[in-house]
């Protein structure tokens, strides 16, 4: 009797003692469960399609799809922002350089009630980023193509990527946004202009990879009077791990067979 006593004493410590998730990790955990891989319907003209963890997951969307029809949407150009690459050897420890970079992107659909246009739940949006350029100037997006949008093998950055920084390599995300509990249904009717989100993302960045792969397979340019049209073909296979420390960049699984085809049209 005495011994059953202690171990229901043990039992009881233990789950008084047991930490309660803050709502911030309550809304993650929710977020995480939910992440939808699907891979429905015929593809578009341009898509990214693979498998991730031998199952097949695809989003596919076409240029004229406007961000508020509610379907996935492309969304293409520069980003901007400071960064703090203290383990760049050709940055002073500590600094905070003005970058920026381009982005190729599948956006989720939205649900453009009352204009706010809000990510639809559990919805990825993907995306390629090139290399930094690491300069207060914002250059015109065809600076970008110069320098990094080339057919062939591209340096993927990672975890163990010898010598590639943020000027060097490219970085590839999958991400999901999702409304804080209570839900999304709940801030809708409450506060529709303000409903705070919480994200997940998945990528190689935060992990080691064997055998990664990483190419422009295909890139034609052409035109019209005034406009370069590039169509680009991304292959990538790769390691996946959670971008968050939160979830302690664990691994998540494996992409395979990756295809991001998209188009750029610029003056």
């Amino acid at each position: 009797m005495k011994r059953i006593f202690i171990f229901c004493s043990m039992c009881f410590l233990f789950f008084a003692c047991k930490k309660e998730l803050t709502l911030d990790e309550k809304s993650v955990k929710r977020c995480k469960e939910n992440m939808e891989f699907t891979c429905t319907g015929p593809l578009g003209d341009f898509y990214f399609s693979g498998k991730i963890n031998g199952e097949d997951f695809c989003v596919s969307a076409d240029m004229e799809t406007l961000w508020d029809s509610g379907k996935p949407w492309i969304s293409n150009g520069i980003w901007t922002g400071t960064t703090t690459p203290t383990s760049d050897p050709t940055l002073s420890p500590g600094a905070t350089p003005f970058a920026s970079y381009y982005a190729f992107s599948f956006n989720p659909p939205t649900d453009n009630f009352n204009g706010t246009g809000l990510s639809k739940e559990f919805a990825p949006r993907i995306e390629i980023q090139t290399p930094y350029i690491l300069d207060s100037i914002v250059y015109p997006d065809i600076e970008y193509f110069k320098r990094f949008i080339k057919e062939g093998d591209l340096v993927l950055r990672s975890d163990d990527t010898k010598g590639a920084t943020r000027a060097s390599g490219f970085n590839f995300t999958i991400g999901w946004g999702c409304a804080m509990l209570p839900g999304y249904d709940y801030y809708k009717e409450t506060r529709p202009l303000a409903i705070p989100q919480v994200g997940i993302g998945l990528t190689p960045l935060t992990g080691k990879q064997d055998n990664a792969v990483f190419r422009i397979s295909e890139l034609t340019i052409s035109g019209v009077p005034g406009y370069r049209v590039y169509d680009i073909t991304f292959e990538i296979e790769c390691d996946l791990y959670y971008a968050s420390a939160n979830n302690g960049h664990r691994y998540y699984g494996r992409l395979e067979d990756g295809i991001f085809k998209t188009q750029v049209v610029m003056p």
